[in-house]
């Protein structure tokens, strides 16, 4: 059976954990997609007719079409599978096994990426989150305590596993430029209370985007459409011996601020990265987990149109991959990462269009061609402007970018 690493996620999903602005509400989400799964129903029968799989299911009780389902209680149908065609009674999946029928009891559910979980009794909402598979070694450190926001960190690990209670004692934690006084957090919702936000997650054995609907109180797909996109991960490294090169995109602001977030600043998501990064601080951008040789906790990464630029500097051209959408030209840019105005390597599996893609629906599917061949893209959009939480000054989806649902990534 192959190995699908990339999945994805969304809240209107069947089954997925809400989001708002209570505390432990991303420690939930993130034990689903990342560590145990979820939706889980008893499937009624099953056949196989010509290689392809159909699981009835109890009516309503469906999953996506082109999601990765987990099957359990059957030798021959268990693991993950990707979902070819999707109705209210059953899903279809390919399926290279002779025809049949199958009896007994068993199970399918959305599909974890497969990381597994640090935590202690004693902190239920504070976890250490370990990749499926990892050159670099790096943990994601959350620590969700807080209301609107959780304080999240990469690091390689602990000093004592089972008490991990102080970030500080994190090994290699970074930004290494966060203060006693400031915090890099992924936000929830817009203040701590009982009202469900939108989010999506995409990701692999060692990479995942997030991203969170601006609008305070709403969990659908408008939302959906309009909130920032924050991640961590290995990048895809191109000199062997950045051995260290995993990277963190987040949000920065003041602890106090965390039970309660008032805006979310563009500079704190994947999409300025597509555009430019005039500050040149690293805050609110990319970092890398420990050290990507010059010893930087500053190091960003992104990509324009024109090369990564940095700061006044800008060099390195243009790095396209050409594929078509219904037989029109489109052409997808590689997100590169960038330390010591060198190109170190690019993030895995994400794209940025080059060009206004105009009124794409959000969560749109093609398939691939050219390079991309044999690949599925999905298009999300998001918002390119700074915004505020309660509706007074929406920036809207006005920003698009791309991503290989099929992988590997790497």
């Amino acid at each position: 059976m192959a190995d699908i690493q990339v999945k994805w996620y969304h809240s209107m999903m069947r089954g997925i954990p809400i989001m708002n602005g209570q505390v432990g509400r991303l420690i939930t989400y993130l034990d689903a997609v990342l560590v145990n799964g979820f939706g889980q129903t008893t499937v009624t029968t099953a056949n196989v007719v010509d290689g392809i799989l159909t699981l009835n299911i109890t009516n309503s009780e469906t999953f996506q079409k082109y999601t990765v389902v987990n099957i359990t209680g059957d030798d021959q149908l268990k693991g993950d599978h990707r979902v070819i065609e999707s109705a209210n009674t059953y899903i279809k999946i390919a399926l290279n096994i002779p025809n049949q029928t199958f009896t007994g009891t068993f199970y399918v559910k959305y599909a974890s990426l497969g990381w597994s979980k640090l935590t202690m009794a004693a902190q239920p909402n504070m976890a250490l989150y370990v990749p499926k598979s990892s050159y670099s070694g790096f943990n994601l450190a959350v620590n969700d305590t807080y209301g609107s926001a959780a304080f999240v960190r990469i690091c390689r690990g602990a000093t004592n596993p089972a008490n991990f209670a102080d970030f500080n004692t994190l090994i290699d934690s970074v930004p290494i430029y966060t203060s006693a006084t400031d915090r890099s957090y992924w936000a929830k919702n817009y203040t701590n209370n009982t009202a469900t936000t939108a989010n999506f997650l995409i990701g692999d054995g060692s990479t995942i985007y997030y991203q969170w609907g601006q609008t305070n109180g709403t969990n659908g797909y408008d939302n959906l459409r309009t909130g920032k996109m924050v991640g961590c991960g290995d990048i895809i490294r191109y000199m062997e011996e950045d051995t260290l090169s995993a990277f963190l995109v987040c949000g920065m602001i003041a602890a106090s601020s965390l039970p309660s977030l008032s805006s979310s600043s563009i500079r704190q998501s994947m999409q300025v990265m597509s555009t430019l990064n005039s500050w040149n601080d690293g805050a609110g951008h990319s970092t890398f987990l420990g050290n990507v040789r010059g010893e930087k906790g500053n190091d960003t990464a992104f990509r324009t149109p024109d090369g990564p630029f940095f700061g006044s500097w800008s060099g390195y051209g243009t790095n396209w991959v050409d594929w078509a959408v219904n037989g029109t030209g489109l052409e997808l840019n590689k997100l590169l990462a960038c330390s010591e105005r060198v190109v170190r390597g690019e993030y895995p599996g994400i794209y940025t269009l080059p060009f206004d893609f105009g009124g794409v629906d959000d969560m749109l599917i093609e398939e691939g061609s050219g390079d991309m061949a044999g690949r599925l893209i999905m298009f999300k959009c998001m918002s390119s402007g700074n915004t505020s939480y309660d509706n007074s000054s929406p920036s809207g989806a006005t920003s698009v970018m791309a991503f290989d649902i099929t992988g590997p990534w790497r």
